[in-house]
């Protein structure tokens, strides 16, 4: 089947649509909501406005991963991308943007690429996420980075975490005044960095909003090199996921946009970043920088810069949750958020919960990381072996 742009998708199963509008005209018994699944073609001008009116309206939102256009850049490069819409009354009453996987599972939007997600609605809502499953016929929908507010997902979650962030809506000198404060030694070294880059390397150069392709093909090539190091999944081998990074570049609407910047040194690029900009925030999401010159720490002076930009007019930076030392020394504050599962069969919820447990034991446990390393250094030595 074809939509009406040319591509093709995976059409929703006619029970789905059955069972979703049967449910628009009668209440099941015990529920107080409705729940719909529906495509993207169903988000017309006033559906987006009603978005865009009750995120502007909740800074809980104020990530660009809630932004319609967010969800409109991945229908772009995915053809699973569907909108669960949320009825109280006959009246709309949440928005929940999601990827339908093979098998009716459902991901957050955005999938792997995903640092915020969840449900999008002026109040908050009492949700029967197990009926919301039954109503759209889905099997699953399991989370890592929603929100912690969103108290109906709590019954469901297996961890806590949070995402930190730079509060510039004071202005740069009351966010430096905190960061020097809350990391004090690490804040004096970055910018003891700044000032020996320009006596030892030369003059810097920053172009925050840069349409030279030639920067994201070194950004990209230097994260897969990095991702290589660091043994974590390589995106830049994942068609969609490098497909989805070049569409939010080239995109542009009046309060969301990719946003790739370039950091020069004498005329040297040394440090990089993609990310998602709405009016006020910047999401951190891609950053990157010449390894040959780490020693002055290029990828955050590029940071530094954009956050003391007055003509980017950023109220905040979102870091995105990870466990890198400068998240924690430079963030002024931060978002907590749920990690699990919903799931219409208990056992493989049970299954999935205990396999996230074991990685996590596995990471924190010293003992347990000697027999990985070996385990790892031996996978290595045998893939060598084979392709001599």
């Amino acid at each position: 089947m074809n939509d009406k742009r040319g591509r093709h998708f995976r059409p929703i199963p006619l029970s789905a649509y059955v069972y979703s509008i049967i449910n628009q005209h009668l209440c099941l018994q015990g529920t107080s909501m409705n729940f719909e699944l529906v495509s993207i073609d169903e988000l017309t001008d006033s559906l987006r406005q009603t978005w865009i009116d009750w995120i502007r309206a909740d800074l809980q939102y104020m990530s660009p991963y809630f932004h319609p256009d967010f969800t409109v850049n991945m229908a772009a490069v995915r053809e699973d991308v569907r909108i669960v819409l949320m009825y109280e009354n006959d009246e709309l009453a949440g928005i929940l943007p999601i990827h339908v996987l093979e098998g009716r599972r459902a991901a957050p939007i955005g999938d792997l690429m995903s640092d915020y997600h969840g449900v999008i609605s002026p109040k908050p809502l009492e949700l029967d996420v197990q009926e919301l499953l039954r109503q759209t016929a889905l099997r699953s929908f399991y989370f890592n980075h929603l929100l912690a507010t969103q108290e109906s997902f709590l019954p469901y979650s297996w961890e806590h975490t949070s995402s930190p962030y730079l509060d510039l809506s004071d202005g740069f000198a009351a966010y430096e005044e905190k960061a020097k404060q809350g990391g004090k030694s690490y804040y004096k070294n970055l910018l003891r960095n700044e000032r020996k880059m320009g006596r030892e390397v030369g003059e810097t150069r920053v172009v925050e909003f840069s349409d030279d392709e030639a920067v994201l093909e070194r950004l990209l090539e230097l994260k897969s090199e990095q991702y290589v190091r660091t043994r974590q999944l390589d995106i830049t081998r994942v068609k969609w996921m490098t497909d989805a990074m070049r569409q939010i570049w080239k995109f542009r609407s009046d309060d969301f946009s990719g946003m790739l910047s370039a950091l020069y040194v004498d005329e040297k690029l040394l440090g990089m970043h993609f990310g998602m900009k709405t009016k006020e925030v910047l999401h951190w999401w891609f950053p990157t920088y010449d390894p040959d010159y780490h020693r002055y720490s290029p990828g955050l002076l590029l940071l530094l810069h954009l956050a003391r930009s007055q003509d980017l007019g950023l109220k905040y930076i979102d870091l995105g949750k990870g466990p890198e030392p400068y998240k924690k020394s430079m963030k002024t504050g931060e978002t907590e958020l749920l990690e699990g599962g919903v799931d219409q069969q208990p056992l493989r919820r049970w299954l999935y919960r205990n396999i996230h447990n074991t990685r996590k034991w596995v990471h924190n446990t010293p003992a347990a990381q000697s027999p990985l390393k070996v385990y790892r250094e031996v996978r290595s030595v045998i893939r060598k072996y084979k392709t001599c």
